[in-house]
């Protein structure tokens, strides 16, 4: 057994050597083409640079005078053995966007093969007026992708919005849920543009939920939930749903442009492009039914399924004693529109404004939770009293019909002599009022001597401290919102940093997923994390999220080229565990690891150059 193994991989061996000996026979090449030498102002050109048996670490690229760089450099290689005959070529492509009409000219770039100098030739290219919503000549699209690779891409990455229902009441909660879909290899997806979510009051749930495998339309595709708000229409009638958009970036395979067809070695050696793409979700209609007729006295517009509960913390007290009546309104529905009751005490009464205490939770299912209101009551005479019967009425929109609850009757008996009402104490001292509970104050029914203080007060220091206090204030005040509104400004120092926080938090997520064994989750929460992280740290946007971009800008912030490949090889793995899981080196524990040494190393040469920036 020992013995075949060794055979094969010495055969394995002398194989790769004979295909490195047959490519440095054939003759290396270095060449430039375009995708087409004349295109309209609104086109995309894409620009192709070939090494043919070669490869090359130092490539110096024209700079693409009278064109904006959207994308690239792309790197891509194929191989091809017909008749014993090995070639191989490594391509590098970029797609540029012209600014100006006129006639450019794509100048030579240089690579260094094999210890020789190779230079392109330069090429022409001719822009013109842009053309009307026209599709180009070659079958592109706007972003300089084949209609069939957009076809292809529409049919493979999309997003849903997903409601819980679309026929409601007004005043009833719709869930909105935010679905992407994916068969392909995306990175660093966000939101372009929200609705206006016109006619509704909205409220934005948190997104906790992981990645997971879903079958649509008889597919197996990985979904991921990006946004989830709770809707409350506020008036009757078809209101629309604006759709959201999504921008990212897909990697999809292109066919070898040598060869009409693609043979099996495609699929290991075929060539790989970064497409940008920008999508929405589907626009949605709800129907909102008006609420009925017959609505009940005192109802405020409450929808929902509710319970009421009213209580008396003492149904016996003495004149001038507080007494605090509890209205409780719990359930599930749009608390917004709930309001303290009307409640009519006897005249005999000292009654203040209710204090509210509101535990409300925003769930997927709705608002959940309860109001309470408390009312304080002092009575001034003795006697027996009948206090105000607590009705609140609401729209139940599962039962169709208006619902009243009331509390029981409650009978208050008081003793003592009678008092003067609180509201003609108009020169209480500050010690005679007594804390209740935490916002509510009544009067102590001893009130004590009363003093006249006189002006003496002002002539003391405590007077003069006081009085100037307000200006230290205000001076305070001034100097905190002056740094604060300073490094709100420094945008990018700001995003720095937090970034290496936001990594770490990132990177406990992923510590979460691991412990759970959800592989799917792990991985894209490791992507994420460095993405982010890069983005954040060089304060750079989604357009130049490209490798090589990277690449150069890590290299001018001084960080080594030993930390640069650590860096795209872990994401390679993390990618390509994603999409192949099979075909992931290492397992979550080691990539954990490494993906927090890599932000360690990383985050000192780059903190450093930005204090030296």
């Amino acid at each position: 057994m020992n013995a075949n193994a060794t055979f094969m991989r010495s055969c394995i061996f002398i194989s790769l050597l004979l295909i490195s000996f047959s490519l440095t026979l054939r003759g290396q090449n270095f060449t430039a083409s375009v995708s087409k030498t004349t295109l309209a102002l609104n086109d995309i050109l894409e620009v192709y640079f070939r090494i043919e048996n070669g490869q090359s670490r130092d490539i110096q690229y024209p700079s693409f005078e009278g064109f904006q760089i959207v994308g690239g450099p792309n790197a891509s290689t194929s191989m091809q053995i017909v008749n014993g005959q090995v070639s191989q070529s490594n391509t590098y492509s970029f797609y540029l966007q012209p600014k100006s009409e006129g006639t450019f000219t794509i100048g030579p770039a240089t690579a260094k093969i094999n210890g020789k100098t190779y230079t392109t030739k330069p090429i022409q290219v001719k822009v013109v007026k842009a053309a009307a919503h026209a599709p180009s000549e070659s079958g592109e699209t706007a972003n300089g992708a084949s209609a069939d690779i957009m076809e292809e891409i529409r049919k493979n990455v999309f997003l849903r919005t997903l409601a819980s229902k679309t026929t409601v009441y007004q005043g009833e909660p719709i869930t909105l849920t935010y679905k992407l879909y994916t068969r392909a290899q995306m990175s660093n997806p966000y939101l372009t543009e929200s609705p206006s979510y016109k006619g509704f009051w909205v409220e934005e749930l948190e997104v906790n939920d992981p990645p997971k495998t879903e079958v649509y339309n008889g597919l197996d595709y990985r979904t991921n939930v990006i946004k989830r708000v709770i809707l409350f229409p506020q008036q009757s009638g078809k209101l629309r749903v604006e759709p959201i958009e999504l921008e990212t970036n897909v990697r999809v395979m292109v066919q070898n442009q040598n060869r009409r067809r693609r043979s099996i070695f495609d699929d290991f050696f075929g060539q790989y492009q970064d497409v940008p793409y920008t999508f929405a979700s589907n626009p949605l209609n709800i129907e909102v039914k008006p609420l009925p007729a017959g609505r009940p006295a005192g109802f405020s517009g409450a929808v929902g399924d509710f319970q009421l509960d009213v209580s008396l913390d003492k149904t016996a007290t003495e004149t001038g004693e507080p007494v605090t009546m509890k209205v409780k309104i719990s359930g599930a529905g749009n608390f917004k529109m709930l309001s303290p009751p009307a409640l009519e005490f006897p005249p005999d009464f000292d009654v203040f404004d209710p204090s509210t205490d509101e535990r409300v939770a925003r769930t997927a299912a709705g608002l959940k939770g309860y109001i309470s209101y408390d009312y304080l009551i002092v009575p001034r005479n003795p006697g027996e009293y009948k206090l105000p019967v607590v009705q609140f009425s609401y729209f139940d929109p599962a039962k169709g019909r208006y619902i009243t609850r009331s509390s029981d009757e409650f009978v208050l008996r008081v003793t003592g002599e009678a008092r003067q009402s609180s509201a003609a104490l108009t020169h209480i001292n500050k010690e005679d009022i007594e804390l209740i509970g935490e916002d509510i104050r009544y009067l102590k029914s001893d009130m004590g001597s009363l003093e006249d203080r006189g002006s003496s007060f002002v002539r003391t220091p405590l007077f003069w401290i006081l009085y100037l206090l307000p200006f230290g204030l205000f001076a305070l005040l001034w100097v905190v919102k002056q740094r604060r509104d300073k490094q709100l400004q420094d945008v990018a120092g700001m995003r720095s940093r937090k970034a290496q926080k936001l990594a770490k938090k990132r990177l406990a997520q992923a510590l979460v997923h691991k412990n759970e064994q959800n592989e799917q989750a792990f991985y894209d929460e490791i992507v994420r994390a460095i993405w982010g992280y890069l983005a954040d740290k060089l304060n750079i946007g989604q357009s130049e999220l490209l490798r090589e971009h990277i690449r150069a800008r890590l290299a001018d912030r001084g960080i080594a080229p030993e930390i640069i490949e650590r860096c795209m090889s872990l994401l390679d793995k993390c990618e390509m565990a994603l999409f192949a899981p099979s075909a992931s080196e290492g397992g979550m524990d080691q990539t954990y690891q490494e993906a927090m040494q890599l932000i360690v190393d990383m985050e000192a040469p780059l903190k450093e150059h930005g204090q030296a920036a």
